[in-house]
């Protein structure tokens, strides 16, 4: 897959003829933005002349920029987006800056110079919600008409439905805030994931029994403080490249604390994860190297205990609450 960036001011691109393209953020690349990324592939291998399927995402996102969801809240990282937008067969990523400059685009300029002249769009597939430029003034029957004038068709896709709730990355957000893995892992097709480096803490953990890996440089939005189970796969160990959207194999059963450890700590500002391989002790090979962390449920809010026995016994009621759920 080819990746392009800020190519709405960039003169020197290529512009492309034929091209299937849809637009969005496809933070996650949720169970609908699959959907959607799947039918823009779909439209340019059925094309009679050569087609590239185009997708369009913008770093960071509008909400980010005009300050309506907070920095690190992202389901994914943008390298884990180039992956799994690779992954699922797409041609070409455009991922634009979303700044200053680009915030004052007009929808009528978006069309006639990014979607028309660059990307040389025959095919436009975009989400039922989908709105764009200054002011999100472009809607679809704007595009609706823009597009019949250009001889270029347009597809609107319906919400992806789970149940009676429609699938979006904020609703996943919401989910992992408010503990419910669960359900944001139903919507994304998989357990949801986050990525961190091991770095080295107090060893409390060792020297009560339960070695944890405490994780760092996480950039993406966490579940909400408590303890929960799942599964983890260390980088590097089985020398393979690990795929997005889909939970490996090589993966090791784990309980993860997410929160500010307040039995042990009363000075943390900011919630860590700290993990606990089951029936394993790296012992110091873990320093360094990244995890992937997989959340299946979770298992209890995050409590001070008065003791650290008290959380010793708890952590053992964890342990088994968590064989069961994993199914070990």
């Amino acid at each position: 897959m080819d990746v392009f960036t800020d190519i709405f001011f960039d003169k020197e691109f290529v512009p492309r003829r034929n091209s299937s393209v849809t637009i969005g953020n496809f933070d996650g690349c949720h169970l609908g933005h699959q959907d959607l990324i799947c039918r823009a592939i779909e439209y340019a291998s059925s094309a009679p002349n050569p087609s590239d399927s185009i997708a369009v995402s913008f770093e960071p996102s509008a909400e980010q920029y005009f300050g309506q969801q907070p920095t690190g809240h992202n389901l994914f990282s943008p390298d884990q987006k180039r992956q799994a937008l690779s992954e699922l067969g797409l041609d070409i990523l455009v991922l634009q800056s979303f700044d200053d400059n680009f915030s004052k685009v007009t929808h009528q300029d978006f069309f006639e110079t990014f979607l028309l002249s660059k990307l040389g769009a025959k095919v436009v597939s975009i989400g039922y919600d989908f709105k764009f430029g200054h002011n999100r003034q472009g809607d679809f029957e704007f595009l609706k008409r823009s597009c019949a004038k250009n001889n270029i068709v347009l597809n609107q896709l319906q919400p992806t439905m789970l149940a009676d709730e429609i699938i979006s990355s904020s609703k996943i957000r919401a989910h992992l805030l408010n503990g419910t893995v669960e359900k944001a892992k139903n919507m994304l097709g998989r357990h949801y994931m986050i990525l961190g480096r091991v770095e080295r803490g107090s060893q409390l953990g060792r020297q009560i029994g339960f070695p944890t890996a405490n994780l760092h440089e996480v950039n993406q939005i966490m579940p909400s403080n408590g303890v929960y189970c799942g599964w983890v796969y260390i980088e590097g160990k089985s020398g393979q490249t690990c795929a997005i959207l889909k939970t490996p194999k090589e993966t090791f059963p784990a309980i993860f604390n997410i929160g500010l450890r307040p039995t042990i700590s009363s000075n943390a500002q900011h919630p860590k994860c700290e993990v606990h391989i089951l029936d394993q002790d790296f012992g110091d090979n873990l320093y360094g190297k990244q995890l992937r962390v997989y959340f299946e449920a979770k298992i209890r809010d995050e409590v001070k205990f008065p003791k650290i026995e008290a959380l010793k016994k708890a952590i053992e009621k964890d342990i088994v609450k968590a064989r069961k759920l994993l199914e070990i």
